[in-house]
């Protein structure tokens, strides 16, 4: 084994010595003055800095485009449009709930961990309000399993809540 060790130690000596010949031969061969050496180098530096700089400038450029285009499509939008995709964009993709009445009841209940959405349905009250009603589930102060249903005014501007109430 310790055969083994010095052979593979020798191998790997004679690799390293064998490169750093290279490295001699390659300086020995390069006609270059330390100045010029020097020179290529800060060059090479400078071509590099700028590459990233191009790269930077690119994506800033493509991050500008995209929200140009998003800002686009949502000026296209009629103000009945507007509204509706700020009232679709308050409610969760995977389970409909309405993301901030959600959070708002589950800290109100005893056992938070116990809430179990059932379903949220919304409708239009006038141009500038919407109503949310929330059907859940979760456990009361004795651990039983109550159902319950909360009612909430939203205004579709900045989605503050006008009026709320307990339905059951």
């Amino acid at each position: 084994m310790l055969k083994f060790i010095k052979n593979v130690l020798l191998v790997a000596l004679g690799g390293l010595v064998f490169l750093a010949l290279i490295g001699i031969f390659l300086t020995i061969t390069d006609d270059r003055t330390p100045e010029e050496i020097t020179a290529d180098r800060a060059k090479s530096d400078s071509i590099r800095v700028a590459n990233d700089r191009a790269e930077f400038l690119q994506d800033s450029i493509q991050k500008a485009n995209e929200e140009n285009e998003r800002l686009s499509a949502w000026n296209a939008l009629t103000p009945n449009q507007r509204a509706l995709k700020k009232i679709e964009d308050q409610f969760s993709s995977w389970d409909g709930s309405h993301k901030a009445l959600k959070r708002a009841t589950k800290e109100q209940l005893k056992n938070p961990d116990s809430f179990d959405h059932i379903e949220t349905q919304y409708a239009l009250i006038d141009t500038t309000s919407y109503r949310v009603v929330m059907k859940y589930r979760a456990t009361n102060s004795f651990n039983a399993i109550i159902t319950e249903a909360v009612q909430v005014d939203f205004s579709i501007e900045d989605n503050s809540v006008i009026q709320a109430s307990k339905l059951y």
